[in-house]
């Protein structure tokens, strides 16, 4: 069986998580801050790159960062040779207020089998 792995998160607008890609080493990752940090959430957006939707909540409105128009999370995973892609992303619908629309694609693409 081969280990699977996530090399890597990149979010754009998501809660409070500022844009940028987190690269993730071997073995244990730890997580630590005061409260508030985004500590939890840096877990959903992973959370919902891999599931394709919020492990905290339904409305996927609240996933975008206050004054923003889309949230995106995006995560790296090997499993063997193999590297995919996986995304969640929601974006306010300018035309219906409080609505939005939500893309939730798991295996994107296969970028390279070796």
């Amino acid at each position: 069986m081969e280990t699977i792995s996530v090399e890597a998160l990149r979010t754009r607008s998501f809660r409070n998580l500022a844009d940028g890609e987190l690269r993730l080493g071997e073995g244990v990752t730890l997580l630590w801050g005061p409260n508030g940090a985004g500590k939890t959430n840096l877990l959903e957006a992973l959370y919902a790159a891999l599931a394709g939707r919020s492990c905290r909540t339904r409305a996927d409105r609240e996933t975008i960062a206050f004054g923003e128009q889309l949230a995106r999370a995006e995560a790296d995973v090997t499993e063997g040779p193999e590297r995919r892609e996986f995304m969640f992303a929601c974006a306010r619908d300018e035309g219906r207020p409080g609505a939005v629309r939500t893309v939730r694609r798991g295996h994107l693409t296969l970028i390279a089998a070796v």
